[in-house]
């Protein structure tokens, strides 16, 4: 009995503060911006360290917002809002702009470049299976990517979600299922409406 009660007496705080999500392998403090502060694809770019928000622009037609949170994993999420007059129906177009996305906005990121040409074959494969407004996801080592291509007469979105295990523990897994994953956005976290700065 009295094993029984120091058990509980040493692991019982040791559960509160995971619960409390206090035991994070990344903390929010330690976010940082994606896009490099010399990259020089964007014209416009800014960061919001409250929000762990960026807003940036490739051209006049193609606005970009990246939304980050971390605590067990680490999540990525882009999303590019392109304008309806530059939308081509042909499946390439929707390939290359993401491809072309990704590739500017991790310009000179080591890591990317570990699993770019993966993520380049996996993501043209998946698409071409799936096509538009649906949602499809991939696993890549201890990545998944939750991708999905929107159109509508209002023009386009596309998002691209990166959920990254943050190896503090031997945790080794393909990808993560959602079921298990604790930290996915949320639809209503992932569309919040984001106030573009007057000069944009």
């Amino acid at each position: 009995m009295m094993k029984y009660v120091l058990f509980l007496c040493v692991w019982f705080p040791l559960i509160s503060i995971a619960q409390a999500g206090e035991d994070c392998r990344m903390k929010e403090s330690d976010l940082k911006p994606v896009i490099d502060r010399f990259n020089p694809f964007f014209v416009d770019h800014t960061w919001e360290s409250k929000d762990k928000l960026e807003v940036a622009r490739l051209d006049d037609k193609r606005l970009i917002t990246i939304r980050q949170k971390a605590c067990l994993r680490h999540h990525i999420l882009i999303t590019m809002f392109i304008d309806r007059i530059e939308i081509s129906e042909d499946p390439r177009f929707w390939i290359t702009e993401v491809l072309v996305m990704m590739k500017r906005i991790f310009f000179n990121d080591v890591e990317y470049m570990k699993y770019k040409r993966l993520f380049e074959n996996e993501f043209i494969r998946v698409y071409l299976q799936n096509g538009a407004n649906v949602m499809f996801n991939f696993p890549l080592g201890e990545r998944s990517f939750i991708c999905k291509v929107e159109t509508g007469d209002w023009g386009a979105k596309i998002r691209v979600e990166v959920v990254r295990f943050i190896i503090k523990e031997k945790i080794r897994r393909p990808g993560i299922p959602r079921d298990l994953d604790d930290g996915w956005f949320k639809e209503e976290d992932a569309n919040k409406p984001v106030i573009v700065p007057s000069n944009y």
